[in-house]
């Protein structure tokens, strides 16, 4: 088997190498490098690893593929030199969309009749220490593929492997495995947070910079933004076991020593990786709220720097780390044995890190925690200082929940005085910083603007922004609570909803409800559209909130305001749209027998079209205008239909009934055609 080479870039340490096994499935490949994208950090290298399978058999332009064996040399030599540049096409592809997404990548190509032959000789020759393994299959007893499970039991035990299935993890294999083999990948210490370490060069000088201001005057709305199913994870952001998965710590080796030293525990391996690894959080997903980009409601993120951000991300895990550190501490003499060990481990970490103390004891513990402490708070105070956009604001609440949390043991390690100044000042600024950011979205609802409404009165993208924007606000309704108190939230809130979030919710709707008002007028030359448009957005509003926890918050009373105005939209569509229409048929109706046959002698002598050819020919009109109009909805579609057909055929029937049996006799039944007319309206 030859490898291809890596490039001189790759001659990295280890270490800082993810390989990423891509295979012949473009689906899966796009799934697995989505994953990664995510969870590598973006100063490693991401490898794209393919092993080629030479063909056997070639096909021939007779349309039936012959054995190698059988064909000159010359030609199976050209067919696998175009397979091989297809190879390298498709995998330069991904490594355009590695680009793109900041992250630096390369190609290794290798040869080998066997997948997982070529991949464990390419984990030998490479020194791989974390191979991503996408597509696996697993059959309906649970176990896993053949190639799967080769390379769990054959591969170097110095590399862990991560596999994925529909570009989800699903297990590593030193998650697996006994103590001896977690490898050096499994154990987040302050070092890996070296941008917050004593040695960054990020002064307080420097840290107002760091942060950019998000906000300009761009007009771009993409509700894509809030649609990264993370948010909607209602679960704590520390209860994931997978955040240290991907990472290479050399403080392992500590840990290693204490199983060295207490052999008896390797019955234990299991319940201690576990008891470790579920106090933290799978930092590269739970977080990525917006995949750095910042263009809804006017923001712009020229002037910004995501990458930046990437640190406020990691900040409510960099301080649970303290944390726990400090509350090891704290319950020393209550521990039983495995916690006894991982006590040991966190604070050999803890030492690495700190320069206050040269004996490590538990006296001494909060020293040797402050400093990284302040550290966390500092870039806390500068992320809390700068004009955000509105979706930061979410970092700004995972902060602050963070720090509440945490609050309770701060408190019996540290100082009043620490405590007032830095803690309780930062929780201050936390909340300064969010309530900031929700009058910045208040202001940049009311004057949301775009070129054109769309033509067939669907739904705008402000709505749906807003709607999900709001969705992932109850997963903060703590925090929130907190910071939205009424002597300092007055002008975010209404009287409306049954606790603070419901009259933020509220209020937020509000805004957009006038937005609506005035976007509607941009139908006003076109009858009916104006309200189709409003009655969209008000039941899009209202499902979401039915089908939310938000219908918790705004209350009844507000559900049923919201209801009565979605039945008035309807009733001046109709009135609007339709009652010209009927409006010939509703005057033949009205008009006495004597008047009517009167009428129709005077027809004799002056030709008129009749009410029904009328009615016939505004109807046609209408239903050919309407036939594009957009409903989203498909119950509100339905429901408007049946209003449509009852008003419509309602005023139909009732003129047939008042004509002469002798005239209705002659004229052909039309309510089934009516229906079936008015059925197919509203398709957009």
């Amino acid at each position: 088997m030859e490898a291809e080479q890596p490039q001189p870039q790759m001659q990295a340490a280890e270490d800082t190498r993810v390989h990423l096994a891509m295979g012949d499935d473009v689906r899966q490949c796009l799934l697995s490098l989505r994953w990664a994208l995510r969870n590598v950090p973006p100063q490693f290298i991401l490898v794209l690893v393919h092993i080629y399978r030479q063909a056997t058999m070639i096909p021939t332009s007779f349309g039936a593929s012959m054995p190698v064996s059988l064909l000159r040399e010359q030609v199976v030599s050209a067919y696998r030199a175009r397979e091989r540049e297809g190879i390298d096409k498709y995998l330069e592809e991904y490594v355009k969309i590695c680009t793109r997404a900041k992250v630096q990548a390369h190609k290794l190509v290798a040869e080998n009749d066997d997948v997982a032959t070529g991949l464990l000789d390419l984990i030998v020759q490479h020194r791989i220490t974390t191979l991503v393994m996408g597509s696996v299959k697993v059959r309906l007893n649970g176990l896993k593929s053949k190639l799967s499970t080769t390379l769990e039991i054959q591969a170097d035990p110095s590399c862990n492997i991560l596999f994925l299935q529909n570009g989800n993890l699903i297990s590593s294999r030193h998650g697996n495995e006994s103590v001896y083999m977690i490898g050096a990948y499994d154990l987040p210490s302050f070092g890996s947070f070296h941008h917050l370490s004593s040695s960054s060069n990020y002064t307080s000088s420097t840290l107002s910079s760091f942060f950019r201001d998000s906000c300009s005057i761009g007009s771009g709305l993409d509700v894509t933004q809030l649609d990264d199913p993370i948010l909607d994870d209602h679960a704590s952001i520390f209860d994931d076991t997978r955040f240290s998965v991907i990472f290479d710590h050399k403080s392992l080796g500590a840990f290693k020593d204490i199983a060295v030293s207490h052999p008896n525990l390797a019955d234990q391996s299991q319940e201690l990786h576990q008891a470790f690894h579920t106090k933290y959080v799978e930092v590269l997903t739970k977080c990525q709220f917006v995949e750095g980009i910042d263009s809804v409601l006017g923001v712009d993120c020229e002037n910004f720097e995501e990458g930046q951000w990437k640190i406020i991300k990691i900040w409510p895990a960099a301080l649970e780390y303290i944390v726990r550190v400090l509350n090891t501490t704290l319950l020393l003499p209550k521990q039983n044995r495995v916690a006894k060990v991982l006590n040991t481990l966190q604070l050999q970490l803890l030492r690495q890190n700190s320069r206050a103390c040269s004996v490590f004891t538990a006296d001494n513990v909060s020293e040797a925690a402050k400093e990284p402490l302040c550290l966390l708070l500092r870039l806390a105070s500068q992320a809390a200082k700068v004009k955000k956009s509105p979706e930061k604001l979410f970092y700004i609440l995972y902060m602050h929940r963070a720090l509440s949390d945490a609050a309770p043991t701060l408190r019996r390690v540290f100082d009043a005085e620490f405590m007032k100044k830095e803690v309780e000042g930062l929780v201050a600024e936390l909340k300064d910083s969010a309530l900031g950011v929700l009058r910045e979205l208040k202001v940049l609802i009311k004057a949301y603007s775009l070129k054109k409404v769309p033509m067939e009165g669907g739904i705008l993208t402000v709505t749906g922004y807003l709607m999900k924007y709001i969705r992932l606000l109850l997963n903060h309704t703590g925090s929130l609570d907190i910071i939205l108190c009424k002597d300092q939230a007055d002008d975010l809130l209404t009287t409306e909803g049954v606790n603070l979030m419901g009259c933020l919710a509220s209020g937020l709707i509000a805004d957009l409800d006038l937005v609506l008002k005035e976007k509607s007028s941009s139908y006003a030359s076109e009858a009916g559209l104006q309200y189709l448009f409003l009655m969209n957005n008000a039941h899009f509003i209202l499902q979401q909130v039915d089908e939310s926890d938000v219908r918790l918050v705004v209350g009844l009373q507000w559900i049923k305001k919201r209801h009565s105005h979605i039945k008035q939209y309807m009733m001046d569509y109709l009135s609007s749209s339709w009652r010209h229409v009927v409006h010939p048929l509703e005057t033949a109706t009205s008009t006495s027998p004597p008047k009517r046959r009167r009428n129709n002698f005077f027809k004799i002598f002056y030709p008129t079209r009749s009410p029904l050819k009328s009615f016939e020919s505004v109807l046609d009109k209408t239903c050919k205008s309407q036939m594009h109009w957009k409903v989203p909805s498909p119950v509100l579609r339905i429901e408007l239909r049946v209003n449509v057909i009852e008003y419509v055929v309602q005023a139909y029937l009732a003129y047939r009934e008042g004509l002469d049996e002798s005239e209705r006799g002659g004229l052909e039944d039309l309510e089934p055609k009516l229906k079936s007319r008015l059925s197919e309206l509203f398709e957009g």
